[in-house]
């Protein structure tokens, strides 16, 4: 099989955290790949529940469970054994060879990295410092470039020439057109503006959603607000309705309780009546006993036998029985029918009243449960609302008299048919 052959560099395979050859290489959710200590440690330090990746500021939640990533780990091996069996080469002058400034004079080695910020040449041996001190690890390095000085243009030149050479010097060393440190920069400007203009898109789109959220927010809070008013108003009218039923009851309470006093009075007067006339007969009666018992005691006590003779045949008749010939007497419970009445209008009372507020609690309790259901539909995102079914209740309930009419009938029937029994 045949071997492809893919050119790699070494910055490829370097942790953007430590800036060092990727040990344990791990890779997060979005793609990006770190040490796996450098990746732990980052997120140990960062805010609960805030795990976010550290190029492209993605956030994960929960925090990621990370594993090693056993090829791209074999590959970075394989590189590193590579730059070890990699023996140094020895400078020769040949063209496109460039010495390491680092090397001694007799047994200078082929440079293989030129530092843009040292200016310099290094071997495989001196450039070690710049792949493993972490100041040094930030330089920009480039493949070995000849004559690095040359390169730079007069700008990146001022200060490197030495104390007293003036414009002789500088015409010496002429400037090729391309400076490095420029290019450099342009690289650096360039990825910049790149990664603006990425970040830039991200948080215009971030924005864009934000704000429909908003207008989302905005009028779902003003349609729940219109609601609310809705609702205050239909509470209001039950209110209203049900101080005005409430009202109307007690006013035909008050003609019932009326009526029912007159029905009573009026008894009392006929019944106390009839017994005031036997009173007055039976005192009537007495009067006429305690005559009579005078006449006889007077009579019993004359000595005139004559008169004696003469006047007692008239006592000795009895009175007649004729005139008073009922007993004095009462009903004992005259009005226990009525109490009884009165007691079962009371029970009724209380059963209708019971029944009919058990009513009322269920109506509002059930309205009040399909007006939440119906705000929290309305608080849903505009793709996840489902079409209104049938029978659906809307978040006011109106009710007004002719909704409370049907038990205002009932009591006004349970009064009218309790009315006729109390007497």
């Amino acid at each position: 099989m045949a071997q492809a052959n893919i050119s790699v560099t070494e910055s490829q395979f370097r942790c953007p955290i430590c800036l060092d050859i990727l040990k344990d290489p791990v890779s997060t959710p979005c793609g990006h790949t770190y040490c796996m200590s450098c990746i732990n440690n980052y997120w140990d330090q960062a805010e609960p529940a805030q795990f976010s990746c550290p190029q492209c500021r993605e956030t994960f939640s929960p925090r990621p469970v990370l594993r090693r990533n056993t090829v791209l780990s074999e590959v970075v091996d394989k590189l590193k054994l590579s730059e070890m069996v990699t023996a140094p080469e020895l400078y020769l002058g040949g063209v496109g060879e460039v010495p390491c400034d680092f090397c001694p004079a007799e047994s200078k080695l082929r440079a293989v990295k030129s530092c843009l910020v040292c200016l310099a040449s290094f071997c495989e041996l001196h450039v070690l410092p710049h792949r493993e001190v972490g100041t040094l690890r930030r330089h920009k390095m480039v493949a070995a470039v000849e004559c690095l000085a040359e390169r730079l243009c007069a700008q990146h030149r001022l200060g490197l020439e030495p104390a007293g050479v003036g414009s002789e010097a500088e015409a010496a060393v002429e400037w090729s057109g391309d400076c490095l440190l420029c290019e450099a920069d342009q690289e650096e400007v360039h990825s910049v503006d790149a990664q603006r203009a990425r970040r830039q898109l991200q948080l215009q789109e971030t924005q864009r959603i934000i704000q429909g959220r908003m207008r989302a927010g905005e009028r779902e809070l003003e349609e729940f607000q219109q609601s609310l008013e809705s609702l205050k108003v239909s509470a209001s009218a039950v209110l209203e309705d049900s101080e005005a039923l409430f009202a109307d009851m007690a006013l035909r309470l008050e003609k019932t309780k009326a009526e029912v006093r007159a029905r009573l009075e009026a008894k009392e007067r006929v019944v106390v009546g009839r017994a005031e006339r036997d009173i007055e007969m039976a005192e009537k009666d007495l009067e006429e006993l305690r005559r009579r018992d005078e006449e006889i005691s007077q009579l019993l006590q004359t000595e005139d036998n004559a008169h004696f003779l003469q006047a007692a045949p008239p006592l000795c008749v009895a009175l007649s029985t004729g005139r008073h010939s009922r007993a004095l007497s009462l009903p004992t419970e005259a009005f226990s029918g009525t109490r009884r009445v009165l007691c079962h209008l009371r029970s009724r009372m209380e059963e209708v009243c019971r029944e009919e507020v058990d009513k009322i609690s269920r109506a509002v309790n059930e309205n009040y449960v399909s007006g939440a259901e119906c705000m929290k539909e309305n608080l849903k995102p505009q793709h996840m609302k489902h079409p209104p079914s049938e029978g659906a209740v809307p978040v006011s309930f109106p009710l007004s008299s002719p909704t409370l009419q049907p038990a205002d009938q009932r009591m006004r029937a349970v009064f009218l048919r309790c009315k006729y029994y109390y007497i």
